[in-house]
């Protein structure tokens, strides 16, 4: 299996985070923030990257300690250039 720079894996997360991705209309983006990594995971532990990048936040640990909840923070919606009304979206989530 190919490992996945590490940009190309922050902004998979992102868009997954957010609803960006090619199959959502872009005035939907947005519709959606957040992401539930398992705890030791290699998503966890990139959330967990991106965390001390400000580009998420990390949340609750939810299912008895096994996963952990994660949002995209403005700074995450910038970088993945998001616009005005999108990000609003996502942060009234």
């Amino acid at each position: 299996m190919a490992m996945v720079a590490t940009g190309e894996k922050w902004r998979e997360l992102l868009v997954h985070m957010l609803g960006a991705g090619s199959h959502v209309p872009k005035k939907s983006h947005g519709f959606r923030n957040r992401f539930c990594a398992g705890i030791g995971s290699s998503d966890h532990n990139t959330m967990l990257e991106m965390e001390r990048s400000g580009l998420v936040k990390a949340g609750q640990v939810i299912n008895e300690g096994r996963d952990q909840m994660f949002y995209a923070t403005v700074a995450g919606c910038q970088a993945m250039r998001l616009g005005k009304a999108a990000t609003k979206r996502a942060m009234d989530k």
